[in-house]
């Protein structure tokens, strides 16, 4: 999706999100706001100690997925990015650096009072109005611990950006202000927040179009999870 400002009166009015094909999110950005920058071989470790991250330290880590492609998969780098081929409902898988949670109420910038750790993101995330969150727990992927967490938007709920929905996540401060990812109506998505040496992080994100997309290719999405490395 192309990089769109987006003016102060309308930054509240507008979250633009979508499913696109392989079930990859669509990413807003905003114009520059004055906000300050304020995993499935999956294991059941003890959770990671909590600690206050500085968003200003980025991650000086890269992930990389040890071994070949399942058939059927293609992969894209900075930030990697994993997707189904086939026809059909889709998956994606992204693993990306440095995010915030995003504010609730969808003003362009991150959530007040939450540390950028991963066990405050999905923490935060579970208890968000408007998402149904199942399946947190503890989660280490290629050496890092975090955090993980199932979501799906909650149709009793209304959406808190807009009629159709969506929910906010996770954002950061990009060349053109605060960009953003949000999930929509149909998604399904497992987000897995891990943390990296130096307060930084990682989110993976792995998106299904829908609940069969994600019921379909979960299983091979868990095995390149475990086949994830990270190192500068």
């Amino acid at each position: 999706m192309p990089r769109v400002p987006i003016t102060a009166a309308l930054a509240v009015a507008i979250f633009t999100v979508s499913a696109c094909v392989g079930g990859s999110p669509t990413t807003s950005q905003a114009s520059p706001t004055k906000q300050p920058a304020a995993p499935t071989n999956v294991s059941t470790a003890q959770p990671p100690a909590t600690a206050s991250a500085d968003p200003t330290a980025p991650t000086e880590l890269s992930a990389s997925l040890d071994g070949p492609l399942p058939a059927g998969w293609t992969a894209e780098e900075n930030p990697l990015t994993i997707t189904t081929t086939a026809d059909g409902p889709g998956m994606t898988i992204e693993v990306l650096p440095d995010r915030e949670l995003m504010a609730a109420s969808c003003a362009l910038g991150p959530e007040p009072g939450v540390d950028t750790t991963a066990e405050a993101i999905v923490t935060a995330l579970a208890a968000r109005p408007g998402l149904i969150a199942t399946d947190q727990a503890p989660a280490m992927v290629g050496g890092l611990s975090g955090w993980q967490v199932d979501l799906s938007v909650d149709p009793a709920v209304p959406g808190s950006c807009d009629e159709g929905g969506f929910a906010p996540l996770v954002g950061f401060t990009g060349d053109l202000g605060w960009e953003f990812t949000g999930i929509g109506p149909k998604d399904r998505l497992r987000l897995v927040a891990l943390d990296a040496p130096g307060d930084g992080n990682f989110t993976i994100h792995v998106w299904g179009t829908n609940a069969a997309a994600f019921d379909k290719h979960i299983g091979a999405a868990l095995e390149m999870l475990g086949r994830l490395r990270f190192s500068s």
